[in-house]
């Protein structure tokens, strides 16, 4: 019956049904791994350091905003590309992608290591004065290894378009594991090191990366492999006018996602930021199974529309509905056992207040229920509406965080507080864009 039920139904659901189990056993395990990982890094480094080290891997993933959208661009064109049985044309857009985002990060780079020794990082990440030296050092590896990391994390671009992230997961799955190994050894074997934690965190997931890339170009992708002789001038303003709208995406996303640590830690110390990212940790459960569902979704749609079956996105997004109802059911049923779970989890390492428990799980549902919808816009490239959205929500969330964290006095459930009304603004707008896209109806900025 569970042979019968993964072979019926069209192709592209079947593409679905086929990487979203694979993907559910590869995240679940990635899970569990997340969660031993936390109590071993709290004994390793103890809360301030963890909770730096918390702020330092969100706050260099900024970095993420010198890809310039090259990333879901190139997702876009090669899912069209693919459904159009062109493969000169996506390899064309793969190549052209490799050189224009190298060339990139080669300058934004240089430019890091002119300005990195006069930047009192110390200060930035409010640590210790007896962490001065070492967090300078952490930084510097943090952002050297994330540079490399943008230019192989293109290949899960190619996964995506071709609709098998199960591959993503794959790849994070076994940088986990390898990263937990190289935790334990350093438990046992080496005094409490943020530089050492570092090196091996991003060591993990450059090895992995690295032997991903020549295993898939060689094999499975060879037909798409980076060539310079496939590389297109004429290509590079079709990628960036779609990828400079993702790149202001990127932007609203890492300001609504990354950028609470470094509020907490600045407002409450990075001991709090420890407490924050437990509850988020824990909370967010239902998000990374939800996404599983949807992750595959974006360059579905973006394949269905190619062809118009819209009758095949309704019927999608209906399931995919269905299934945010059962998250809602587990936030509820984790908030109620919360208490027991961190008991089990860290113990007395970590006191987290029932508010912010709370507040993380309405964070998860909103998110959970926006995430079909957005990627719906983004798959059939209509998201012009997202960007005004994106803008207004840069001015307004930082500031609205520190108005709740502050002035309210609700500290880091006040930092949260701020994202999740951020977000209810998109969640309310995407709905309605979907709805009249699908029914054609959609008129100036709504069908842009």
């Amino acid at each position: 019956m569970f042979l019968n039920f993964l072979k019926r139904g069209h192709e592209r659901s079947i593409r679905i049904k086929k990487n979203a189990i694979l993907s559910f056993f590869l995240t679940s395990g990635g899970i569990v791994i997340a969660f031993v990982r936390v109590p071993i890094l709290l004994d390793y480094l103890g809360a301030t350091q963890y909770g730096i080290w918390l702020v330092l891997v969100s706050t260099i993933s900024w970095f993420r905003f010198f890809n310039m959208g090259l990333g879901s661009g190139l997702r876009n064109k090669l899912s069209e590309s693919l459904a159009n049985d062109d493969f000169e044309k996506a390899r064309v857009y793969v190549t052209t992608t490799y050189f224009v985002l190298a060339t990139i990060i080669t300058i934004i780079y240089t430019a890091f290591l002119a300005v990195y020794p006069f930047v009192n990082w110390r200060a930035i990440f409010n640590a210790p004065d007896s962490l001065s030296n070492e967090i300078g050092v952490v930084v510097f590896i943090f952002a050297t290894a994330y540079c490399i990391e943008i230019i192989f994390n293109l290949i899960s671009s190619i996964f995506e378009a071709d609709q098998k992230p199960s591959l993503t997961n794959l790849r994070g799955f076994l940088t986990n594991i390898l990263f937990l190994i190289f935790l334990l050894l350093l438990k046992y074997f080496v005094p409490s090191s943020l530089v050492f934690t570092s090196i091996l965190f991003y060591f993990s997931s450059i090895c992995i990366f690295f032997i991903f890339y020549v295993y898939f170009f060689w094999r499975r992708y060879s037909f798409l492999r980076p060539s310079f002789r496939y590389f297109r001038i004429d290509c590079i303003r079709e990628l960036t006018s779609l990828g400079l709208k993702f790149f202001v995406l990127q932007i609203t996303a890492i300001i609504l996602y990354s950028t609470d640590n470094m509020i907490v830690t600045q407002v409450s110390g990075p001991n709090e930021v420890s407490v924050y990212h437990i509850a988020n940790k824990y909370m967010s459960i239902g998000f990374m199974g939800f996404t599983i569902i949807a992750e595959p979704l974006w360059s579905a749609f973006t394949d269905a529309f190619t062809r118009n079956d819209i009758r095949w996105i309704k019927w999608v997004m209906k399931k995919t509905l269905m299934v945010w109802i059962g998250i809602f059911t587990l936030c509820c049923f984790q908030f109620v056992f919360s208490d027991f779970f961190f008991g089990i989890w860290v113990g007395d390492r970590i006191q987290v207040p029932h508010l912010l428990t709370f507040l993380m799980g309405v964070f998860t549902i909103v998110r959970c229920w926006n995430l079909p919808f957005v990627y719906f816009l983004n798959g059939v490239g209509t998201i012009k509406l997202q960007l005004y959205i994106g803008i207004f929500i840069i001015c307004l969330n930082i500031p609205l965080s520190l108005f709740f964290a502050i002035y309210t006095g609700l500290g880091p459930n006040g930092v949260i507080l701020g994202t999740v009304l951020c977000i209810l603004i998109s969640s309310l707008v995407s709905p309605i864009q979907y709805r009249k896209i699908i029914n054609n109806k959609a008129k100036g900025i709504w069908g842009q």
